[in-house]
């Protein structure tokens, strides 16, 4: 009997010398914690804080990735801040007007730089999105404006070069219009 108790004698003590380890599982939210997580990130949504409503959804989604109603609430919040961006953007650029524009014969690039430095404090890009590398290159004639928002400026040198214009959170990017049709 003492034989069959050593091997079981010694097993025992080398496992009361090697550390034992013990990994929890990380702690799963109770389904009514995360209805409340939900229900704040909706009320964040509608008083318009946006990063709390993001904030709220992003801690659901780590805990439950597939929890449907979060990721559309994400999506949802997430759009209407790029929303919202954007209209500053655009906002931030009709509030500066520019007394007298008379460009002829000029390549589209020149005129963005006169926009960029004329529009310099606002910190926004403005970017030309043309696989072709022809929109750059378009010469703009014939365009002579007065005491107008940077905006229309815009409006009109988006015309001139047959493209077109959107406005984003830190840039205006312009493309030529086939390519924006496409997309």
């Amino acid at each position: 009997m003492k034989t069959f108790f050593r091997p079981l004698r010694r097993l025992l003590l080398v496992a009361a010398l090697v550390p034992w380890v013990v990994v929890a599982p990380p702690p799963v939210l109770a389904a009514e914690s995360i209805g409340a997580l939900h229900r704040q990130a909706l009320e964040a949504e509608q008083r318009g804080d946006w990063n709390t409503a993001i904030d709220l959804a992003d801690r659901i989604l780590a805990r439950q990735p597939n929890h449907f109603a979060t990721r559309d609430l994400r999506t949802r919040v997430s759009n209407q801040q790029q929303r919202a961006a954007n209209t500053a953007a655009r906002g931030k650029l009709a509030a500066i007007t520019i007394d007298n524009i008379d460009f002829d014969g000029v390549e589209l690039s020149d005129v963005l730089e006169f926009l960029r430095r004329r529009t310099i404090e606002t910190e926004i890009n403005f970017v030309v999105v043309d696989p072709s590398g022809q929109l750059r290159e378009r010469e703009i004639t014939g365009l002579r404006l007065r005491n107008v928002p940077v905006t229309v400026v815009l409006e009109y040198l988006a015309e001139a070069a047959d493209a077109t214009v959107q406005y984003r959170a830190n840039d205006v990017v312009l493309r030529p219009r086939e390519t924006a049709s496409r997309e």
